[in-house]
């Protein structure tokens, strides 16, 4: 696949012409406030982990993106538990990957600005890649080991899924968490099935958890951004949960 398939260059757009990548808010505040809209490449593992993060600490992702004079972005990764700095020019961000849900309307993203999560998409192209095959698909876990440099354990398909007190820590504790659904259906028709959402929160009165949609509102099957799963509905639902470290542990050595 080429930057072709997923629209072109965002630059050659109508809304991209005259783009400047200083207009671009990194701020933490702008991070931890923005909606996502997933786009057409098939990351959601890495999206949803960009989420979870931004809701966890913003700033740490503020601070992994610096703008270069040349106006080019460096994007610390890691691998191994190690940082990689990755450059990011703003022609190689596609005209339909991930953008900021500007107004939550339509999921056509012709009006959608560039945010963090279009120069991170990008930047795990170039580490992964260089061919967009690499990052699509993978489970919630490798997405968080990625940005945050902590190993996120999956848990998979061997009867050893969290439990709500598990998942209720996690939150307490501002940990990114992250789920997949089931491969080919899951046991609700507003669930995307073989995708990842971020765990926002969970609700200790209803015994449910609360899972955010990295296509935002309305995406291409018109499912809502947000849903709600009952624990007991959770093995009909979702196969393999990942749970990052504390925030105070992003970037620190494994």
């Amino acid at each position: 696949m080429t930057i072709e398939d997923f629209g072109g260059q965002y630059v050659g757009t109508d809304a991209g012409r005259g783009f400047d990548p200083a207009e671009v808010d990194l701020s933490p505040e702008a991070i931890g406030s923005q909606t996502m809209r997933q786009g057409s490449i098939g990351d959601c593992w890495l999206l949803a982990a960009l989420m979870a993060v931004a809701a966890s600490d913003p700033s740490f992702l503020s601070r992994s993106i610096t703008l270069r004079e040349d106006g080019t972005w460096d994007v610390t990764l890691y691998e191994g538990g190690e940082p990689v700095v990755v450059n990011v020019a703003p022609e190689q961000i596609a005209a339909d990957g991930a953008r900021v849900d500007d107004d939550g309307a339509d999921y056509s993203p012709d009006d959608d600005p560039i945010g963090f999560m279009s120069i991170y998409e990008q930047a795990a192209v170039n580490h992964l890649g260089p061919d967009y095959e690499s990052v699509i698909a993978d489970t919630p876990g490798a997405g968080l080991e990625l940005i945050t440099g902590q190993r996120a354990p999956d848990d998979s398909f061997l009867g050893n899924s969290p439990t709500f007190e598990e998942f209720e820590t996690a939150v307490e504790e501002k940990r990114p968490i992250t789920v997949m659904t089931k491969l080919v259906e899951t046991g609700r028709e507003d669930v995307a099935p073989a995708h990842v959402y971020q765990v926002s929160g969970v609700d200790r009165r209803t015994g449910e958890l609360i899972l955010e949609n990295p296509w935002g509102d309305g995406g291409p099957d018109h499912l809502p951004q947000t849903v709600r799963i009952h624990m007991d509905d959770y093995d009909d639902n979702i196969i393999m949960a990942g749970i990052g470290a504390k925030p105070e542990d992003f970037g620190t050595a494994s």
